[in-house]
């Protein structure tokens, strides 16, 4: 069994979805006989918990969360340009990156590390793992789990002036170059990289989020009148749910039969004048966001989970939430693009249906389709022969990873 360095700016005690998703890898791989560490850092963005609880308990003694003095200006200073120098980039997070390499060292030379895993969702982490390549030869696999910057599709694309753009492009071409292997949770991630960089097929491995298996039992039951989705994580501007919203007005002012959404996260300012416009905050809420484990308790208590994407023209992302989703054993509707990863992963390992979300009518249509079944009593049919859980199970993931080691 390998002795792992896992390097992360997102990672548990703090609870956000790339965070979980590497607290979760990383309690597979313990589990699976892998001797785990993992260098992190205070997570100072939106988190739904900030202290150790279980599912993390037992990744407590094993985690180096990097912390070091503000200092003055002069020190801040000296330490940016330093450490800029040092890595050849100037990146937020360089000074963490000086503090993370220097222990990553330490202990990869007490011989405890047969290699490293960078994690997203930070650059910085990759640029640690690049130096620790260069300089101590350790065997190395990178992990991106969205575009590069500069590199997004509309319409999360922002502007970048063209030095920024310009040194992303170089740095993110070196540590494709010189990762070992480079992890994407999807295909079409994947060809979006292979689009704007030069990179080796063979040092490409899709790596799907990964579901946990056999922790705890999430029993529940949404209420017997109407039927109830639930969506997981925040619903950002460019998750534009005017087609859901406007579907759910139209089934919701012709129908005896209601449906019932709860969002368990923020939703924008134009998500929630929307709602006031249209007179649906009888039927659509924010929720407040939980730790994980409280989270997937509430989710047990819907008959669907929801996933909500932007308009894309691909849909190159596979949504953390997938993973947790399959694990509810609930029948899941992504209203999506028409051409992605979700779509390709429902059509073809079951577990739910998508909708396209440049359409009213057909999210229209699945909603009232999934009311029916629930008015029926039918929706165990549409997860009962699904192999997605399989696909995104803890075992599989583990051994998929395990073969770039």
């Amino acid at each position: 069994m390998a002795k792992v360095l896992v390097i992360a700016t997102g990672f548990p005690p703090f609870e956000f979805s790339e965070n979980i998703t590497n607290g979760k890898l990383v309690t597979a791989l313990i589990g699976n006989g892998h001797e785990v560490n993992i260098i992190s850092k205070i997570d100072e963005g939106q988190t739904y918990n900030l202290e150790w609880c279980e599912p993390w308990l037992q990744l407590e003694p094993l985690t180096f969360t990097i912390t070091y003095p503000v200092g003055g200006s002069w020190q801040r200073s000296y330490e940016i340009i330093r450490n800029t120098i040092r890595f050849g980039y100037p990146l937020e997070g360089i000074r963490w990156a000086g503090f993370a390499y220097k222990k990553a060292k330490e202990l990869i030379q007490e011989g405890n590390i047969d290699l490293i895993l960078t994690r997203s969702p930070s650059d910085i982490a990759h640029l640690v793992g690049l130096r620790l390549k260069k300089k101590l030869k350790v065997k190395w696999i990178a992990n991106w789990n969205d575009p590069s910057t500069g590199t997004w599709p509309d319409p999360y694309e922002r502007y970048l002036p063209t030095w920024k753009k310009i040194i992303s492009k170089k740095y993110t071409q070196e540590i494709l170059k010189f990762a070992d292997t480079t992890t994407f949770p999807s295909q079409m991630l994947a060809a979006n990289f292979q689009a704007h960089f030069k990179i080796e097929e063979s040092r490409i491995a899709i790596i799907p989020h990964i579901m946990l298996e056999n922790q705890i039992s999430y029993d529940g039951a949404a209420p017997a009148i109407g039927l109830h989705l639930v969506h997981s994580g925040n619903m950002s501007i460019e998750r534009d749910p005017t087609n859901l919203f406007m579907a759910l007005k139209r089934i919701n002012d012709q129908s005896h039969d209601k449906i019932y959404l709860d969002i368990m996260g923020v939703i924008s300012k134009q998500a929630s004048d929307l709602l006031e416009d249209l007179n649906l905050k009888a039927y659509i809420r924010a929720i407040e966001p939980m730790p994980y484990y409280k989270a997937m308790r509430k989710m047990a208590e819907y008959d669907v989970l929801l996933i909500l994407e932007a308009k894309l023209i691909k849909g190159i992302f596979l949504p953390s939430k997938i993973s947790d989703y399959a694990q509810l054993n609930k029948p899941i509707l992504a209203i999506s693009p028409q051409t992605g990863e979700v779509k390709r992963l429902l059509e073809k390992y079951g577990g739910g249906f998508t909708s396209d979300n440049s359409k009213v009518e057909d999210i229209e249509d699945k909603l009232l389709f999934l009311n029916k079944m629930k008015a029926e009593n039918r929706l165990d049919e549409i997860v009962i022969n699904s192999s997605l859980k399989e696909y995104l199970g803890e075992n599989r993931v583990v051994k998929l990873l395990e073969s770039s080691f």
